[in-house]
């Protein structure tokens, strides 16, 4: 899936191909741009690039007005729907893609005087994915809901840390049931275990000695659990261990180490490889950066 960075001005782009050769429109190109179901760009033609390259571009805002209301557009993680409509050789055609909008783990100042944007874009986006292998979860953020199947247990363990704890429903004889916010009349809500965990306890009004305190997330019944998910911001060294990783992809030797080279000997000099180099995330130092961050320490080997 092609990705956008969240906060950053950026633009979407097609190329037309017809048989493997870019061939331009013609007629007007459009584009429109969905994200949850709601419009937050509406149809726009657009020019091509250049007479011959077929190809078309369009710079999105960060956020929109949508009826008074600001709405963002890349101020939040998600997924953007974008529609393009053109004519070629006669024939109608109307191309949906997607386009994640996530975060990135490195800003591309720090890079900026070293290496193209296309390549820092590249580089950061393979960095980002090797961290989450590595750590076993993702260090954005984004407002959603997570449906969490219970396992007959007091706590129920979700699948990303939860910063904030909105709501949770689930299904009970075929009612919706919907306890309230993180205290709500009968329930109330722990967030523990580093915020991958909630509890639910109820609230003593009065002493009962036959009756039992646990209340469990029975087997089978899918929580809904809404929030706040992720981190606000990416942690510190994370971001580093991100820069490193970045720069040892834009390194020119990079590819002797993509190609599993033991050693290689030139005149007076060797380069050899440890059996280190391919585990983790390949390098020492962004390895222990982000030892604190994994989920699971025995596991990890890339």
């Amino acid at each position: 899936m092609k990705e956008l960075l969240k906060n950053s001005i950026s633009s979407v782009h097609y190329k037309i191909y017809v048989d493997g050769v870019l061939t331009d429109a013609t007629s007007d190109v459009t584009v429109k741009v969905d994200r949850a179901g709601v419009e937050v760009v509406p149809s726009t033609v657009v020019p091509v690039t250049a007479v011959g390259e077929a190809e078309y571009k369009k710079v999105l805002p960060i956020t929109t007005t949508i009826d008074g209301e600001s709405v963002g557009v890349l101020t939040d993680e998600g997924v953007l729907d974008v529609t393009w409509s053109f004519t070629v050789g006669g024939q109608d055609f109307t191309v949906t893609e997607e386009y994640d909008v996530v975060t990135p783990y490195c800003d591309w100042d720090y890079f900026s005087a070293t290496t193209t944007y296309a390549e820092y874009l590249e580089c950061e986006r393979v960095a980002r994915y090797l961290i989450h292998v590595y750590c076993g979860q993702e260090f954005g953020q984004e407002y959603t809901t997570y449906a969490v199947e219970g396992h007959g247990t007091r706590s129920l363990a979700l699948p990303r840390r939860l910063q904030t704890l909105e709501t949770v429903t689930w299904i009970e004889d075929g009612s919706v049931i919907r306890p309230g916010n993180v205290i709500g009349s009968d329930f109330v809500w722990e967030l523990v275990g580093e915020n991958w965990t909630i509890r639910r306890q109820p609230q003593r009004r009065r002493l009962d000695p036959i009756y039992s305190c646990d209340r469990l997330f029975e087997r089978n019944v899918t929580y809904n659990v809404k929030g706040v998910w992720g981190y606000s911001s990416v942690p510190t060294p994370v971001e580093e261990a991100a820069k490193i990783l970045v720069a040892d992809l834009l390194c020119t030797e990079r590819k002797y180490r993509d190609k599993y080279l033991d050693n290689i000997k030139m005149g007076d000099w060797r380069l050899q490889f440890t059996a280190q180099a391919f585990q983790g995330t390949g390098n020492v130092i962004a390895d222990q950066l982000l030892k604190d961050y994994r989920l699971n320490p025995g596991v990890g080997l890339i």
